[in-house]
């Protein structure tokens, strides 16, 4: 059962890094294109972005969920907080992301898309984004590494990565 949680957490994360990839593409250069203009798509592009930007959050939530099982066998508490970190702050950042990028002028008078306004103008969610990726990623290689799931040198270059996100958040 285990094997089987692994391989789908694997899967869902290359699912997630092509959604991510997709509401890149979509919102930052499908949006300049001339070919695209007066099109259905370039009239949508901040909802096709969005789509993805919220598939991309559904999909990285379930890979703590699936890998919480294996990870509990290590500690209970970590395992839970990685649960936390990743599937619902992560998520939650997603949806505020999402909800950005669309144009809400006509419900832009309801408290929750005002607060929603106020985060994203902040610019403040990327910053919020990294601390919280930080956070689960660091819960996360620490397991991998007392688990000895893969490699430790594995584990700790995980951790090693993490050290350019400090200085971008």
């Amino acid at each position: 059962m285990n094997q089987v949680n692994v391989k789908i957490a694997g899967i869902l994360y290359i699912l997630g890094t092509i959604s991510g990839i997709f509401s890149y593409l979509v919102f930052n250069i499908v949006e300049n294109l001339s070919i695209f203009q007066h099109s259905f798509f370039q009239e949508n592009v901040s909802l096709f972005s969005s789509i993805f930007i919220w598939l991309k959050g559904i999909i990285l939530a379930l890979i703590p969920i699936f890998l919480l099982r294996i990870l509990t066998l290590i500690n209970k508490y970590l395992a839970y907080t990685y649960v936390f970190f990743r599937s619902f702050l992560e998520f939650l950042i997603y949806i505020i992301i999402g909800l950005g990028k669309l144009n809400l002028d006509t419900i832009k008078d309801f408290p929750f898309i005002k607060i929603i306004n106020t985060i994203n103008e902040s610019g403040k969610t990327e910053s919020i984004s990294i601390i919280i990726f930080i956070c689960g990623s660091c819960i996360f290689y620490y397991l991998l590494y007392k688990q000895k799931l893969i490699p430790n040198w594995l584990s700790i270059w995980g951790i090693l990565s993490l050290f350019p996100y400090f200085f971008l958040g």
